[in-house]
C-alpha cells in the first residue's frame, strides 16, 4: 500500500514600490508550517517573513534597482505534505526627481544666471527658452545662462539629469529681458541758422534719429558716438523753447530733454563779431 503525500498550496501577490522603499504583501499557505521566500537571482534584495498565524504571512521586500524581478515562495512542510513553491512580480517604479529654478533678469545685450535646486539629480540638461531658439543658453553644473533675446518677458525651461532609479523632472522659471534707458543732454545753446546742433546721448546707438522741437518747427538728426548731429536748415532767428527726443524702440527706452535755444542768422552772427 502506497500513501502519497498531501499537497500544499501557497499564494503569492504581486509586489510594487518605489525605489529606496519597500512593499508588504500578505502570503497565504494550506497545509504547510513555514515559508521560504527569496527574489529570484537577486541575493541583493532584502526579503524579510513575518508569521502572523499558521497559514497566513507577511512578506516585505526591499533594496532593489528600478526594474522588475520574481518573487519566489516555498512552502515548508510536514513528512505528509509535498513542499510547493509560487511566484510573483516584483515591480520597482523609478523614484522621482524634482528641481527648482531661481528667476532671471538683465538689460538688453547683458545676461543673467538661474540657479538650479535639485533632489534626486546628477545634474541639469535641455535649458532651453520656450519657442525662442535664437537664445544663447549655457549649462555650467547647476547655474544656466540665458543671453542673446531682445527685452521682453520669456520661460526657460531646464530639465534634471538622472540615474537609473530616478525619473527626470522638468522645471519653468521666468526671463525678463529689460529695455536699457537712455539719455539726452541737451543745455541752453545757440546756434547759427544753417549750421549744425550738437549734444551729448548716452545709450543711443550710432544711427538712430533724434528730433529738435522748437518754435513749430522739427528738425531730425542722427547720433554716433554718443553725439547727436542736427542741421539746422531754415529757422526764424530769436530765442525759443525747445525739447529734444528720441522715440526709443523695443530695446531702448525712448527719453526726452528740454531747454531753449537760440537761433541766429548768419549776417546778425557776423555783425555780432
Amino acid at each position: 500500500l502506497e500513501v502519497t503525500k498531501a499537497p500544499s498550496s501557497v499564494n503569492v501577490p504581486d509586489v510594487t514600490f518605489v525605489f529606496a522603499e519597500s512593499d508588504t504583501i500578505t502570503v497565504n499557505t494550506v497545509n504547510a508550517t513555514d515559508i521560504n521566500a527569496e527574489v529570484v537571482d537577486h541575493s541583493e534584495a532584502n526579503v524579510v517573513i513575518n508569521k502572523i498565524s499558521d497559514d497566513e504571512y507577511v512578506v516585505t521586500v526591499s533594496g532593489l534597482d528600478a526594474g522588475s524581478y520574481t518573487l519566489s515562495v516555498t512552502t515548508v512542510t510536514d513528512d505528509n505534505h509535498a513542499s510547493k513553491t509560487n511566484t510573483s512580480t516584483v515591480t520597482v517604479t523609478k523614484a522621482t526627481s524634482s528641481i527648482s529654478l531661481s528667476d532671471v533678469e538683465y538689460y538688453y545685450l547683458g545676461s543673467d544666471t538661474s540657479k538650479a535646486t535639485t533632489v534626486n539629480a546628477t545634474g541639469v540638461t535641455n535649458a532651453y527658452v520656450v519657442e525662442h531658439p535664437e537664445a544663447n543658453v549655457v549649462v555650467n553644473g547647476y547655474e544656466v545662462t540665458v543671453s542673446g533675446l531682445d527685452a521682453g518677458s520669456y520661460t526657460l525651461s531646464v530639465t534634471t539629469v538622472t540615474d537609473n532609479n530616478h525619473s527626470p523632472a522638468t522645471a519653468t522659471a521666468e526671463v525678463v529681458v529689460k529695455a536699457i534707458p537712455t539719455s539726452i543732454k541737451f543745455n541752453e545753446d545757440l546756434v547759427i541758422i544753417g549750421n549744425t546742433l550738437t549734444f551729448n546721448t548716452v545709450n543711443i546707438t550710432i544711427g538712430q534719429s533724434v528730433t529738435l522741437k522748437s518754435n513749430n518747427r522739427n528738425y531730425s538728426g542722427t547720433v554716433n558716438n554718443n553725439v547727436a548731429t542736427i542741421v539746422i536748415g531754415d529757422a526764424e532767428s530769436g530765442t525759443f523753447s525747445a525739447s529734444v527726443s528720441y522715440a526709443g524702440n523695443n530695446n531702448y527706452i525712448a527719453s526726452t530733454d528740454d531747454s531753449s535755444i537760440k537761433f541766429i542768422a548768419p549776417d546778425s552772427f557776423t555783425a555780432l563779431q
